[in-house]
């Protein structure tokens, strides 16, 4: 697994939000470039698409360990990516299940 950055991580968990309804919009990627640099955005972008869904969710929980050491951490997270799904006027049933399910996971490995 690559070594992340918090921005780094930041950004490929929001592309991996952004993908969970299976359209990723432009708003979107407004909305994590509005977030991040273009390198990282870069980055993050061809690692994402170069893992498996099982090896990003990998990576998110492993990092997640690392970046989330508090709920306070885990909740300003959760809040960036709920204005990622909303950015494109659209937060989807998908959208708000990866929501509950992330918070879930994350709260099992902090």
């Amino acid at each position: 697994m690559p070594e992340l950055t918090p921005n780094q991580f930041e950004t490929f968990l929001l592309i991996y939000a952004a993908h969970v309804d299976y359209n990723y919009s432009e708003s979107e990627k407004e909305y994590i470039l509005s977030h991040t640099t273009r390198e990282d955005y870069d980055a993050m972008h061809h690692l994402f698409h170069s893992v498996s869904e099982y090896q990003g969710l990998k990576v998110i929980l492993e990092c997640g360990k690392k970046y989330f050491q508090s709920k306070e951490e885990q909740h300003l997270m959760q809040d960036k990516i709920v204005q990622l799904f909303q950015s494109d006027g659209e937060y989807s049933r998908a959208e708000k299940v990866f929501l509950s399910f992330l918070d879930k996971m994350i709260d099992a490995e902090i």
